[in-house]
């Protein structure tokens, strides 16, 4: 990273995380933020840019998605033209690496700040990388909420109910 384009990167934690210029510029809210208070980074070397709604440790992950992604072009979502379903993103060797190495709530956490940031590429890949673990679980239900902590807030009864009304879906 060149020490001459940088930004300060001022996280909720009272952290700094230096990420290179070019690369913060996949975030369409830095790039809104520079063009409303006219700064050229060429000019002054350095920009401070705080996010109250972002950690560290998330802020890391961003940043090193976006040195990696520099110049990528942006995802186009697809559909398959018979059914709509959308079609995945093919990851390369970098992302899938990525993701393997991160736990369901950095992900989230992750998919969380780039929505804030606005890294539309991210965002998009974060969340096909959380459908694709649900998947994997075959959507069961209680795999899923052991995945992301979620309390079982239903009784017998209810449970009951549903597969009742839902009996066709074992077919």
């Amino acid at each position: 990273m060149s020490e001459d384009y940088v930004v300060d990167v001022h996280t909720n934690d009272g952290k700094v995380v230096k990420v290179d210029f070019e690369a913060m510029k996949q975030s369409l809210l830095f790039r809104d933020m520079l063009d409303a208070l006219s700064i050229d980074s060429r000019e002054t070397g350095r920009v401070e840019f705080p996010v109250q709604k972002i950690n560290a440790a998330t802020m890391d992950n961003v940043a090193e998605w976006c040195r990696n992604h520099v110049g990528a072009p942006e995802p186009v979502i697809q559909e398959k033209p018979d059914t709509k379903e959308r079609i995945w993103f093919d990851f390369n060797e970098w992302e899938s690496k990525f993701f393997q190495e991160l736990e369901v709530q950095e992900i989230i956490d992750l998919a969380s700040a780039a929505d804030y940031l606005q890294v539309a590429a991210l965002y998009l890949y974060c969340c096909q990388e959380l459908a694709r673990r649900m998947r994997e679980v075959n959507l069961d239900p209680v795999k899923i909420r052991e995945m992301f902590n979620l309390e079982d807030d239903l009784t017998d009864e209810e449970k009951k109910e549903i597969q009742e009304k839902n009996v066709w879906i074992n077919y």
